[in-house]
């Protein structure tokens, strides 16, 4: 008796294995299956960001001069807090400067604008750290104040001590 009792055990065990292998096989799927459901479903929720062009031209508003190794930098800035120092969304710089006008494409992330919020363009001409020419005047941009409907443009002047005076 036994033999067969062992058998039957034995019998038993095979048939059982099966079912207890494929139930955490089942498990595992179902889990690795819910995983990947919430990663995707939080990378739904995490957007990258969106970059499209902001095209300008910079325009001297007298003969351009400056030291051969001039930078010019445009900025795309938040101006929405009249208490608080521009926000930086985006800057671009530009060498070998000649006479101006001076073309600028100034890429930003969609994604860094708020409705409800105003922005400009700033723009400067340094050379050593040196100011050589500013906007003095506020460009808006990307709002209900924007002057995106026509070309933007960015007028620049020069400072005193960049005329010699």
């Amino acid at each position: 008796m036994p033999h067969s009792d062992t058998q039957r055990l034995s019998r038993s065990v095979r048939n059982a294995a099966p079912t207890r292998a494929i139930s955490i096989i089942s498990a595992r799927a179902v889990t690795l299956t819910a995983l990947l459901a919430g990663a995707l479903g939080l990378s739904g929720c995490m957007t990258g960001p969106d970059f499209t062009q902001l095209e300008a031209r910079v325009v001297p508003q007298k003969t351009f001069s400056a030291p051969a190794d001039a930078q010019l930098e445009v900025r795309l800035v938040d101006v929405s807090k009249a208490d608080a120092p521009a926000g930086l969304i985006a800057s671009t710089r530009y060498g070998g400067l000649r006479q101006g006008p001076f073309p600028v494409s100034l890429q930003y992330d969609r994604n860094a604008i708020e409705e409800g919020h105003r922005y400009a363009l700033q723009a400067d001409v340094r050379s050593e750290g040196q100011l050589y020419w500013i906007n003095d005047t506020a460009v808006p941009v990307l709002g209900a104040d924007s002057t995106s409907e026509r070309e933007v443009e960015i007028p620049l002047v020069p400072l005193p001590r960049a005329l010699g005076h």
